[in-house]
């Protein structure tokens, strides 16, 4: 059951044990437990499900059922949904109709009336039937785009969502162009699964009391996601220390946990770290200063360190 709420839902169903009493007596041990659902760590509620996530949880029980009774098995029947695009938004409508078909493999047959755009879109033209003015249309190559007309109405809105559909990678296109005239976003945290913050922590993980620099350390996300590995940050680290060009930046950094704060690359120490990390900075530095800043850097690490 677990498997197809992750499936459908992409939610976690597991079960918790909550409260546990044990009697011994001469003869024998009761043992009563009580226990709770959750779904994503909550606990789980059905009337607080939305009509889509009660669809989805019924397809779930559903598959579940099948699973267990396998002499009840579907694979050769035909099995007939009104709209099973409900309450769904358009990834769940197609894993839906992927694992019931998948379910009825070769032997069974999946009849639906849908209105669903997406549903359509991802059917095989030798899979879809027409109906219009009361007459049934026989698959074709035509039929997906006579059935998109007319659920969309006229041409005009076709029209319409294809303007709007070439409109993104417009808007996109600008919207870049726009961030290249103004100041970069600086991060302020970061997820735990942070690929940058995994290979920092995968670099210094074997190493004790090292001396390492976070340059250009903004906000201090790279510290920040010592939080929870706080035995870790105090087994590798004799100074960590940081940089960032806006002086102003000094006293939340230092009262993160940075050892020292420099905002001139001029009062870094030579040979002195032993990884030095470059996260996201480079479109900050202007690019005649590149050289200069990353040889500054080289001459501050020892001669084992390491340019991250």
């Amino acid at each position: 059951m677990t498997t197809y709420k992750k499936i459908f839902l992409n939610k976690n169903l597991e079960y918790k044990k909550v409260k546990s009493n044990t009697v011994v007596t001469s003869e024998k041990v009761i043992t009563e437990s009580l226990g709770v659902w959750t779904i994503d760590g909550r606990d789980f509620s059905y009337s607080q499900f939305s009509d889509g996530e009660k669809t989805l949880f019924a397809y779930a029980l559903f598959f579940f059922l099948h699973d267990i009774n396998p002499n009840r098995s579907i694979s050769n029947s035909i099995v007939i949904i009104d709209e099973p695009e409900l309450h769904l938004h358009a990834s769940a409508q197609i894993k839906l109709i992927e694992s019931l078909s998948e379910l009825l493999n070769k032997n069974g047959q999946l009849w639906i009336t849908t209105h669903s755009i997406p549903i359509i879109a991802s059917s095989k033209y030798n899979e879809i039937f027409l109906i219009k003015n009361g007459k049934i249309h026989s698959p074709s190559r035509k039929n997906p785009a006579d059935v998109i007309n007319e659920l969309l109405n006229t041409d005009l809105y076709l029209l319409n969502l294809q303007s709007y559909l070439n409109s993104i990678s417009s808007w996109m296109y600008t919207n870049f162009i726009t961030q290249c005239f103004v100041d970069p976003d600086i991060i302020s945290d970061s997820p735990p699964a942070d690929p940058q913050i995994q290979l920092f922590k995968n670099i210094i993980k074997n190493k004790n009391n090292i001396n390492a620099l976070d340059f250009g350390a903004g906000h201090g996300r790279i510290l920040k996601s010592f939080e929870e590995d706080i035995s870790i940050f105090k087994k590798s680290f004799k100074e960590f220390d940081a940089f960032d060009i806006k002086a102003e930046n000094s006293i939340k950094l230092l009262k993160l946990g940075y050892s020292n704060f420099y905002s001139n690359i001029n009062e870094l120490k030579e040979s002195f770290y032993e990884v030095i990390l470059v996260c996201n900075v480079l479109h900050e530095i202007p690019i005649t200063q590149w050289v200069l800043t990353l040889n500054k850097l080289i001459k501050s690490l020892k001669n084992d360190g390491i340019l991250l």
